[in-house]
């Protein structure tokens, strides 16, 4: 039997993996779920579940996917989001004997040359304070042995740059999405996978996540959506009003050493992760 806590079950991530509980797990198993704001609907499932409202008791594993994400929010709020990235991270390793983080690509600077890609083993440098806190949870993680997981933005969830492609469709919205801000989405499927395979070996250390392919511009993840949105309902779209940031930014996660590591064959490309992102329908 194995007692497992999981934070941030609510968040557009962890609801998703929710879904699948069971597939992570065995049935002898106890799963916690630390409340956040709003209360859990427990599914069915052939787990033993409960919420908890404290960390007061021990657990043999924890998946902390638990974060203040929101970037402008961060820099605006430093204390709170030191309390909840960094000091929340700390009470979760001193109440599990392992911890799986997820983590972000904006732990590093986005000052690649195009070719280039950040490797697991890369020292973090960040682009702003949320990155930051990401840093220092990913540093109290691994010095507990524990794992870390990168992201990018992902798709498979509900994903706010997708989502402001809808508005730009709808007509509700202008969206200049930074035509010189590069990276590869991850696809939750690749994700969820890695997930799983470290969560059943026990494996600690840093972990890639991240679709394969070229990276591609926040604009041109909005153009693929409208493309796909023309193609289907036959409906035009004029053409796509992007702008730029103040300089280039290229956050390119390297996955070669998380897949041989796990075991996993090649991650989803990045326009069908997007594609599929949209077939699934997660507008």
């Amino acid at each position: 039997m194995t007692e497992v806590l999981i934070t941030g079950i609510n968040g557009r991530i962890g609801s998703e993996i929710y879904k699948r509980i069971d597939e992570l797990f065995e049935r002898e198993d106890n799963i916690y779920f630390l409340r956040n704001l709003s209360p859990l609907s427990l599914a069915k499932s052939n787990l033993n579940q409960q919420e908890v409202t404290s960390l007061d008791r021990k657990y043999d594993l924890a998946i902390h996917l638990a974060a203040k994400s929101d970037t402008d929010f961060c820099k605006k709020n430093k204390n709170e989001a030191t309390e909840n990235n960094v000091e929340l991270t700390k009470r979760v390793c001193n109440s599990a004997e392992k911890v799986i983080l997820m983590s972000t690509d904006l732990v590093f600077k986005g000052d690649l040359k195009l070719g280039e890609s950040y490797k697991e083993t890369d020292i973090p440098n960040s682009i702003n304070f949320y990155g930051q806190t990401k840093v220092e949870s990913e540093k109290i993680v691994l010095k507990s042995n524990g794992a870390v997981i990168r992201i990018q933005t992902m798709m498979g969830v509900q994903n706010k740059i997708i989502e402001n492609a809808k508005k730009i469709i709808e007509g509700k919205k202008t969206y200049p999405p930074w035509s010189n801000y590069f990276l590869k989405p991850t696809y939750f499927e690749d994700y969820f996978n890695a997930l799983k395979k470290i969560v059943k070996t026990g494996k600690s250390g840093i972990f890639h996540v991240a679709c394969n392919g070229t990276p591609l511009s926040r604009a041109e993840m909005v153009q693929i959506s409208i493309d796909y949105y023309q193609k289907n309902t036959g409906i035009k779209i004029g053409p796509l009003e992007t702008g730029l940031c103040k300089e280039t930014k290229i956050f390119d996660l390297n996955t070669d050493r998380t897949r041989e590591r796990l075991g996993l064959d090649k991650f989803t490309e990045s326009r069908e992760a997007i594609e599929k992102h949209l077939l699934e329908g997660y507008w």
